[in-house]
């Protein structure tokens, strides 16, 4: 216990040292104490329980809105692995796949107390309303195991709107100042909004 949230562990009689730091914020401790092998207490700057390992995905729904005809929205959610071990995490889509994309390797390993942001691409292929499931797994099969389920919707949307004009030219524009000129809008739809 010490500076800098300075809690190590050896099971060698000191021959390597281990952080065991995760969850605690940055700050000075002064004191552990343990009442049994798994459930402890730090002091110093704050107050710490050791707790069972905890897994989050959050936010635990994305909605990509309405996209246009061959448009892409990108989110992000994000993974935190609060445990001293490395993590095993699999991701799996469910619904709609095929407008759902998880850009990075769906399976990988995920260092003990670290977050990772992971990026959800929305590239829907048909009109409607689309939805899909994330399954986040952590430490498939084993003890550990705990599965995350993240919501995942977003709409293909067709678009009559179209410009009056295709081409503008302004000349001569000079730095600093401020040209505005309107354009106008149609569409084949009474309620259709741009």
């Amino acid at each position: 216990c010490g500076n800098e949230r300075g809690v190590y562990y050896t099971s060698d009689a000191g021959q390597t040292w281990e952080a065991k730091n995760c969850g605690i914020e940055p700050g000075d401790l002064d004191d552990i104490w343990f009442i049994n092998p798994d459930e402890g207490w730090v002091v110093g700057d704050g107050v710490y329980k050791t707790s069972e390992d905890k897994y989050y995905a959050t936010p635990s729904q994305l909605n990509f809105e309405d996209i246009c005809l061959n448009g892409t929205d990108i989110d992000t959610l994000l993974l935190t692995n609060k445990s001293f071990d490395m993590s095993t995490v699999r991701m799996q889509l469910t619904g709609d796949i095929n407008d759902f994309t998880v850009l990075i390797n769906p399976t990988f390993d995920m260092q003990p107390c670290k977050e990772l942001p992971v990026r959800v691409q929305f590239s829907p292929t048909s009109l409607g309303d689309k939805s899909a499931v994330l399954k986040v797994i952590f430490n498939e099969g084993t003890a550990r195991e705990e599965e995350i389920d993240i919501v995942l919707t977003g709409s293909l949307i067709e678009s009559s709107a179209y410009p009056n004009l295709t081409e503008i030219e302004v000349n001569p524009v000079r730095v600093g100042e401020v040209e505005k000129i309107p354009m106008i809008w149609n569409t084949e739809n009474e309620f259709e909004e741009i």
